[in-house]
């Protein structure tokens, strides 16, 4: 088998993995006003809110179903989750509609695949997402390309204290 078959072979179990079992799993109900996305955030997710200046831009790449895409939203932030998993994006746009947030959108994206076009954001996040991709490299190369002078990156990788 060739590898470009067997790329896109895998990325096929991977995104059927997904959209079986959208992650971070939720339950929408705890998502009734604003405030339940601080209430529900964990504290990783408010210190960022917490630090991120009003009125910025963030690209949450590979956001799964939402929340922190919604969240930074919330403080007149224009915030693009991007995710390959349709059921993952569901979630968060039904958030989205629920608590008419305005300022967060949602693209059905492979990271492997993403074309940046004209967007450059101020904040680009992507947590427990390339080590799951086939090419992590590559994917990287595809996020860094929405970045503009001066844009904080955070990626994060599982590892050894990435749980602790």
């Amino acid at each position: 088998m060739h590898q470009v078959d067997e790329d896109i072979r895998i990325g096929k179990i991977v995104a059927d993995f997904y959209d079986e079992n959208p992650f971070p799993g939720f339950d929408k109900n705890k998502y009734v006003t604003r405030e339940d996305l601080y209430k529900n955030a964990n504290i990783y997710s408010r210190m960022l809110d917490n630090q991120i200046p009003w009125e910025k831009t963030i690209l949450d790449a590979g956001c799964g179903t939402g929340q922190l895409a919604c969240l930074l939203s919330v403080k007149d932030r224009r915030t693009m989750g991007v995710d390959f998993s349709e059921e993952s994006l569901a979630k968060g746009n039904e958030v989205k509609e629920r608590l008419k947030l305005k300022n967060v959108t949602f693209r059905k994206e492979d990271l492997l695949e993403l074309d940046s076009g004209d967007e450059r954001f101020d904040y680009i996040f992507c947590n427990g997402v390339l080590h799951h991709t086939n090419n992590p490299y590559l994917g990287f190369q595809n996020i860094i390309k929405f970045a503009k002078k001066g844009t904080y990156i955070v990626i994060g990788l599982y590892n050894k204290y990435g749980r602790m």
